[in-house]
């Protein structure tokens, strides 16, 4: 995937994310890497998301120094 990334320019920057969950009767554990996230969406209403994305702009929100209006913009 990499190789496709420095060959193509519209792949620049390309990479790969993964999201896992681990279901069982009375929980779930999950685990993800790279910009994806994981969201609850139960099933009366509502969303909840429960991960954040390890890029730099999702750092450089959550440490408050983007607004969702600057980092909309940086994607």
């Amino acid at each position: 995937m990499l190789k496709l990334g420095f060959s193509y320019d519209e792949c620049a920057g390309m990479g790969a994310t993964l999201s896992l969950a681990w279901l069982t009767p009375t929980s779930m554990h999950f685990a993800h890497l790279g910009d994806s996230r994981i969201y609850h969406l139960p099933r009366k209403s509502g969303c909840t998301q429960l991960t954040d994305d390890h890029t730099h702009v999702g750092w450089l929100h959550r440490q408050g120094r983007l607004n969702e209006r600057e980092r909309a913009r940086t994607r």
